[in-house]
């Protein structure tokens, strides 16, 4: 009887443990697709970069109609994020993130606004049917880093309560002798 409580336990921790990644991205693969942005040059008082974070010290200058590769790969996609540095007073704008997830793409900057966000619209070629809508977010760029740090949580958390389940198991053994 206590075989099958036991067994019951690990099987619901477990199920409940994989059902933590039903939300991942699948592992189906992605090409690199090349974006490109023109008329940067034009909006006059902006330098416009490309980066992980404004913070990043590794951020780029962007030249424009410069081909930026969006990186494929598998699993959830790495984005590319593009900015703009006001010099009249050194700010910053709100970063645009790019994925992968659409064939390759020619954007133009249109604007930036008093809301302190690039516009951007796709400048279309020959023989295009359907335009690629430009996929961009504001979402936390260190989210995807967390994953990991639950799953590993949550797996440090089931040994835990296990060993705890068996010591007390073997003290009331003991104490019932």
């Amino acid at each position: 009887m206590r075989f099958l409580r036991v067994f019951s336990l690990v099987f619901f921790l477990l199920t409940i443990s994989l059902a933590a990644y039903a939300d991942m991205p699948g592992n189906k693969p992605r090409p690199s697709r090349t974006l490109i942005i023109v008329n940067s040059k034009a909006i006059e008082g902006y330098h416009f970069f490309q980066g992980y974070d404004v913070t990043d010290e590794n951020k780029k200058r962007l030249v424009d109609s410069v081909g930026i590769i969006l990186p494929g790969g598998r699993g959830a996609p790495i984005p590319v994020t593009i900015f703009a540095l006001r010099l009249s007073d050194s700010t910053y704008t709100e970063v645009t993130r790019f994925y992968s997830v659409h064939g390759d793409q020619t954007l133009q900057v249109d604007s930036v606004g008093k809301d302190n966000k690039i516009y951007f619209s796709e400048v279309k070629k020959k023989g295009d049917l359907a335009p690629a809508m430009p996929f961009s977010s504001t979402q936390n760029p260190d989210a995807e880093n967390y994953k990991w740090l639950f799953a590993g949580l949550s797996t440090l958390a089931l040994f835990i309560l296990l060993i705890i389940w068996f010591l007390r198991k073997r003290s009331n053994q003991l104490a019932s002798e």
